[in-house]
């Protein structure tokens, strides 16, 4: 009796046989199955691809086999949304969508399962700095809108009102422009809220100016009243120079008004 041959496969051919994935053959202009248009190919290998589509969203196809695709595309997904919150520029959007995308071009590369953030730290620090820069540019162009608004409305008012609320105007206007040269001074240095929106943070800006122009509003009172300045009172350069310092400080009038405090309650105290 004669054996029936058998044909055998090797693991070599078996693989052979395997079909390649779509995004091997994806171009610029290619409509993928899920219905995305590929934009621009930002990676590209054997394992997967990450592309952008028509929309400047960043899409990407990987290989089931990759231990690191679903703990890396979770992670990439909350850093696309976190740039999306930000609301970047062209330009700095895609560099943060670079990065995210060179980030998964290495988990799916990566044989070994690790944790997906591990492969995203140069796109969490990117977005960390972006994220404080958009704050700080918001804060400062804030700052300069209000003062040049406040005092060119106080200037004006001083050039044409009659005393005492010409220096009254002055003294605004001037507690403006010393809450500016503050705020630009030190703008790179102030702590804001990591998470605060924009419109926070312009509110933040608007009330340091307004504040400025307080304090300087209050230095002219203080020095109307005879408490402080008392031998310069005709001198309005000295009054505009000095409202500056108090709009500049932020303790000036604040530690005056409780000099003075303390005064009169020392003085009741005594009656």
């Amino acid at each position: 009796m004669n054996d029936t041959p058998v044909t055998q496969t090797s693991d070599s051919n078996q693989a052979a046989e395997q079909p390649k994935p779509d995004w091997l053959n994806y171009r610029p202009g290619t409509m993928t199955q899920t219905g995305e248009t590929v934009q621009e190919i930002l990676q590209f290998g054997t394992k997967g691809i990450i592309f952008l589509n028509k929309k400047g969203e960043l899409v990407w196809e990987y290989d089931d086999s990759c231990p690191n695709g679903v703990s890396a595309t979770g992670f990439a997904s909350g850093l696309n949304a976190q740039a999306s919150i930000l609301g970047l520029r062209r330009t700095g959007l895609r560099r943060v969508q670079r990065l995210i995308a060179a980030g998964l071009a290495s988990a799916f590369d990566d044989p070994t399962p690790r944790e997906g953030a591990s492969f995203f730290d140069d796109a969490r620090a990117l977005l960390l700095v972006a994220q404080t820069e958009t704050l700080q540019r918001t804060y400062l162009i804030s700052v300069l809108l209000v003062a040049a608004a406040i005092s060119s409305i106080g200037l004006y008012f001083a050039s044409l009102a009659l005393q005492p609320y010409a220096d009254f105007a002055l003294a605004s206007a001037m507690g403006s422009v010393g809450a500016l040269v503050s705020v630009s001074q030190r703008f790179g240095e102030i702590k804001l809220e990591r998470y605060a929106s924009r419109s926070f943070t312009s509110i933040a800006a608007v009330a340091r100016v307004f504040l400025g122009a307080i304090f300087g509003a209050v230095l002219f009172l203080l020095q109307r009243g005879g408490i402080v300045l008392s031998v310069t009172a005709d001198n309005r350069y000295t009054l505009a120079a000095f409202a500056l310092a108090a709009g500049f400080s932020e303790r000036l009038v604040p530690d005056l008004i409780g000099a003075l405090e303390a005064k009169v309650s020392k003085n009741l105290e005594g009656a």
